[in-house]
């Protein structure tokens, strides 16, 4: 195998590890997000993608738009 295949198939895999854990940072789930990304690539982005976030994350969320909401108010 080529050099630059082996680059190329590195920056794919690790793409995916990364990609998979910033959906599942954002959706309260970062070790589940890692975890797919590291064993099934890029359908495991495709899986954390459509996975529901957390309750908490869902609650976090809503305060965070109700303070917007509240700082927009009050300008």
């Amino acid at each position: 195998m080529s050099p630059l295949v082996t680059v190329i198939l590195l920056v794919w895999v690790v793409g995916a590890i990364f990609a998979a854990g910033a959906i599942g940072n954002r959706k309260g789930r970062p070790g589940t997000g890692f975890l797919l990304g590291l064993f099934l690539g890029w359908i495991g982005v495709i899986i954390i993608a459509v996975t529901p976030p957390t309750r908490e994350m869902l609650v976090l969320r809503e305060r965070e738009r109700q303070q917007i909401q509240r700082e927009a108010a009050g300008s």
